[in-house]
């Protein structure tokens, strides 16, 4: 089993999850609600964040908050 990083995240964390994000490696986090193709998380401080309406998810999985992400 993959090991949990649970929010808050620090400054470089929330910054690897945003690059994951827009990096098209893999497919990204998205809203639990879908939001018609608009709910891409974000990451803050505070957890993943949708812009469409607001869902937050506390946790992430932890190779990808510390930018273990980009090895092949």
């Amino acid at each position: 089993m993959s090991e949990l990083v649970h929010a808050p995240w620090i400054a470089d964390q929330v910054a690897s999850l945003n690059a994951y994000q827009s990096s098209g490696v893999f497919h990204p986090y998205t809203c639990g609600k879908r939001c018609n193709g608009e709910g891409v998380l974000t990451a803050t401080p505070g957890g993943w964040a949708c812009p469409a309406c607001g869902y937050r998810q506390g946790w992430v999985l932890a190779w990808m908050a510390d930018w273990r992400w980009r090895k092949p």
